[in-house]
């Protein structure tokens, strides 16, 4: 079993570019809680490689945009994976993929590298802080229950998922229950006879438990006045707030992340293992999707084109000119009918 000390020293030995990346996305313990996902899963590396089914020196195409290319080529040759594309459904899809997916787009990386998981459809996976790609196994429930009839591989990770984050929360507040009282009170003063039932739910339902540990990552939620719940950011930063960084409830409540995170982690890599045949099933479908989404590490740069209407040759040169000449900059400065011809092969 990969253990979470792997995943620290890997982070350690990034490039100061690398982690500066990593460092715009979420912390792991925030992706466990996070109001995007309903049922949230990593996939590291180790995991996917003892599904076996690596498919080396793959090519494929990443849609990113200016803010984003430089990053790309730091990220070559490394263990953090990107999301790829190798087949889309018609040349529209492929212009459409162009005008951006979680960026502004107009910028098309062709790439090839070892794809380590295969979704026949955008699975939606995104990378946390260290790299590692995130799922939300929800999103497979539906077509998984069809093609195989079970129903308890999705419903036996949610109770294991919720059951950790729950009692870790319990844990943490039983122990801390004055102190963390105190705390709410000097916070917000005027709500004080709600803080003890509040700590109560919290060690018992996970949005409650989710909101405390990490406040609404700017969602309204569920159940909660929804100014209140966008201004939550969880508790650790209600103890700085009030006591400073360097309270000693500060690090209480961090170790409590910590050991809640490395628990959900070596949980998962347990529930992959037991399950890892069900794993195969995921991603893949028997409909025809506007494009796929493949995780792809240990990958190069084998060319960049760019939308001449969106990004002039000196912008990208700005960014990519130490990888790319003027003339390839020049040269690869494309049209519509350009991307056109082009995603004809990937069809």
């Amino acid at each position: 079993m990969l253990k979470f000390k792997q995943f620290i020293l890997e982070r350690k030995r990034a490039t100061p570019q690398i982690k500066a990346w990593l460092g715009t996305r979420a912390k792991p313990y925030e992706y466990w809680m996070s109001r995007q996902f309903t049922l949230p899963f990593p996939l590291s590396k180790p995991m996917l490689d003892r599904m076996q089914n690596v498919a080396k020196e793959s090519e494929g195409f990443h849609i990113t945009d200016i803010d984003g290319i430089s990053t790309l080529f730091d990220l070559q040759n490394s263990a953090k994976s990107l999301s790829v594309t190798t087949k889309i459904k018609d040349v529209r899809s492929g212009i459409l993929m162009l005008e951006g997916v979680e960026t502004a787009g107009g910028i098309l990386v062709e790439v090839k590298g070892d794809v380590l998981f295969q979704g026949d459809f955008d699975i939606f996976s995104s990378p946390d802080s260290q790299g590692r790609r995130w799922i939300d196994l929800h999103q497979f429930a539906r077509e998984f229950m069809r093609r195989t009839g079970d129903g308890n591989f999705l419903h036996n990770w949610d109770v294991i998922w919720r059951r950790t984050i729950i009692d870790h929360a319990s844990k943490f507040i039983k122990r801390n229950s004055s102190e963390l009282i105190d705390v709410y009170l000097a916070f917000a003063p005027e709500q004080g006879s709600s803080y003890p039932d509040y700590l109560s739910h919290a060690s018992k339902n996970l949005d409650h438990a989710k909101l405390f540990w990490v406040g609404g990552q700017g969602f309204i939620v569920k159940g909660f006045d929804p100014d209140e719940s966008l201004k939550e950011k969880g508790i650790v930063d209600k103890i700085e707030t009030v006591h400073g960084s360097n309270h000693q409830l500060v690090k209480k409540a961090k170790m409590a992340l910590f050991r809640m995170t490395k628990e959900l982690f070596d949980m998962a890599e347990k529930y992959f293992t037991d399950n890892i045949l069900d794993f195969f099933i995921l991603g893949t479908e028997d409909k025809t999707y506007d494009y796929n989404e493949h995780i792809m590490d240990n990958f190069e740069i084998q060319n960049v084109y760019y939308d001449g209407e969106m990004y002039t040759p000196s912008e990208i040169g700005a960014e990519i000119g130490q990888h790319m000449s003027s003339e390839e900059i020049e040269a690869n400065n494309w049209n519509k009918e350009d991307f056109n011809k082009y995603f004809e092969k990937w069809v």
